[in-house]
């Protein structure tokens, strides 16, 4: 087969869409089939006509459309996968935009896609409120196995941990800023780092640090995006958003033995309390958490059982066939119709 992944931006920045394309392309090549990536900044007609299928991460994207309409043209198959971008928190932005943009190119090209792949459960609820009438299939996020073959950097002599991902709101970094406030005695760091893409917000959270006096214990770090290596040196991960679809940065870290405190709204369902991380539904839970939980000895051990689960269940080296059956179905039923 030979598969064409689109993504808005060919830089690990963009998070989820960049991750999962850059996974499925090396784990088709390892499978020996062709597989390429094109970006809106990247000749994005590249290899269109020798393409068997599109496969398209994200959507309320104009040239993504505008290669969905050759795809029309063409009869050429192509797949959708949404990544969380039809959930509530996603549509507040450029709401009015995003209606119009739904009503009059979206709502046709899901509905015209050999199927749309969702990541959970929740994700295909979010669909529901479309009306959509589409060809779905269920697939999780999975990490490159490689992740789970790093060996642990930790010796720092004070417990470090790390948020990762983008400065915005919807990252509800706030939470963990005001509720690292109310500890009377702090035993670990916390770095923060990624691209700042909302000014005011980021320049929210420096007075946030300033005013409690917490400039020892929080820093702003510059993104690293060469490779993950750097997630050894750190002993757990935050991640307290108000949604997420699957997050990629919680499986990675777990992946490399870092237990993970997460907000229930990041639909990680497989986080068990006391097992391989912490799920906290407010801020008194997340101040336990903070207070109680973070020592060398239980994280090390939660650590150990993260990565046992990511090996066992989230593997692109086990998920790669079930892509692979939908790639080739949507070929064959597109090839049948011909």
């Amino acid at each position: 087969m030979n598969i064409t992944h689109y993504i808005r931006k060919s830089h690990p920045s963009e998070g989820g869409t960049f991750t999962l394309a850059v996974t499925l392309n090396k784990y088709l090549l390892k499978n020996e089939h062709k597989s390429f990536i094109v970006s809106t900044h990247n000749n994005f007609l590249k290899n269109f006509h020798k393409s068997d299928l599109i496969h398209f991460h994200g959507i309320w994207n104009i040239q993504s459309s505008i290669l969905i309409t050759l795809c029309k043209l063409f009869n050429k198959p192509y797949i959708i996968s949404t990544h969380g971008m039809l959930n509530s928190w996603s549509l507040r932005k450029n709401r009015l935009t995003k209606i119009f943009f739904f009503k009059f190119i979206e709502k046709d090209n899901l509905e015209n896609a050999s199927y749309v792949h969702f990541l959970n459960k929740e994700e295909f609820k979010d669909s529901k409120n479309f009306n959509l009438r589409i060809k779905k299939f269920l697939i999780p996020n999975a990490v490159d196995d490689d992740f789970c073959k790093k060996e642990l950097l930790i010796n720092n002599k004070k417990i470090k941990g790390l948020y990762l991902g983008r400065v915005v709101k919807k990252k509800n970094i706030e939470l963990i800023i005001s509720t690292i406030s109310k500890l009377s005695n702090i035993n670990f760091t916390l770095d923060i780092m990624g691209p700042i893409e909302d000014i005011n917000y980021y320049n929210k959270l420096k007075s946030m640090i300033m005013n409690n006096n917490l400039e020892n214990f929080i820093f702003f770090r510059r993104p690293i995006y060469k490779d993950k290596n750097f997630l050894l040196k750190y002993n757990f991960l935050l991640l307290t958003s108000f949604q997420e679809g699957d997050p990629y940065v919680v499986k990675e870290a777990m992946a490399m033995s870092l237990p993970v405190i997460v907000s229930s709204n990041t639909r990680t369902d497989y986080v068990s309390n006391n097992i391989n991380g912490y799920v906290c539904k407010n801020q008194n839970e997340l101040k336990e958490i903070l207070k109680n939980k973070i020592s060398k000895k239980s994280l090390s051990m939660l650590g150990k059982n993260a990565s046992d689960l990511i090996k066992k269940n989230f593997l692109m080296s086990k998920k790669i066939k079930n892509f692979l059956y939908f790639y080739k179905k949507a070929i064959n039923d597109k090839n049948n119709i011909i």
